[in-house]
């Protein structure tokens, strides 16, 4: 178990990725793996996923049928009213963002199997992300290392999911972002007056 001090550390004051060409051990390669796999070594995988959130950082993760995800439209209306202050700011946000209800829907469809994992913020941390000052902090040069620190942290989980299960041979697996839609399962995983101290992500396979 990570102490307080050392998560802070991790989560909200760590470098930004190099840039320039990768090393050759980081570059994708084409899987071997057989297309699709058995229902046991689909299983063998996505535990061996979950391990690799939780050895990552997360606090817990849980293996879910993605047909229980629950979608809602109005999440859709929380963009717009109030008007949230990353639209038309964040490149996977509205306007820039144009998937419908309907699409994303169909996209959800076309997986069978999902993880939801769960990342404790420590309340010093939080003292970073809300708060009606947030905003004006996040547009200091410190703010803005805080909050990249923190979604690196917390995605970066997901993507080395994502690159394992590539290499396995699940080719549609997606690190899918943070979601309200998920908060219903995190309800399962922690006390509901805990939901605003942790992030929530989930990873979609196909197989």
């Amino acid at each position: 178990m990570q102490d307080d001090r050392s998560v802070m550390e991790k989560m909200f004051d760590n470098p930004p990725p190099k840039m320039g060409v990768p090393d050759a051990k980081d570059i994708a390669r084409v899987s071997l793996s057989r297309i699709p796999c058995s229902h046991e070594d689909l299983e063998s995988h996505l535990q061996k996923y979950v391990d690799l959130i939780k050895a990552a950082g997360a606090n817990e993760a849980r293996i879910i049928s993605a047909r229980d995800i629950p979608q809602d439209p109005r999440v859709i209306l929380k963009c717009y009213t109030p008007k949230c202050p990353a639209f038309g700011a964040c490149g996977g946000c509205p306007p820039h963002y144009k998937v419908t209800f309907q699409e994303a829907k169909e996209f959800l469809g076309a997986y069978k199997w999902a993880i939801v994992y769960r990342v404790d913020i420590p309340k010093e941390g939080l003292n970073y992300l809300t708060g009606p000052g947030s905003l004006d902090y996040y547009r200091t040069k410190e703010g803005r290392h805080r909050l990249g620190s923190f979604q690196r942290y917390c995605f970066h989980m997901g993507h080395e999911v994502e690159r394992a299960a590539f290499y396995d041979g699940h080719y549609f697996a997606i690190n899918a972002a943070s979601d309200p839609v998920s908060l219903p399962f995190v309800r399962s995983l922690t006390p509901a007056r805990q939901l605003k101290a942790a992030f929530v992500d989930s990873q979609l396979f196909q197989s």
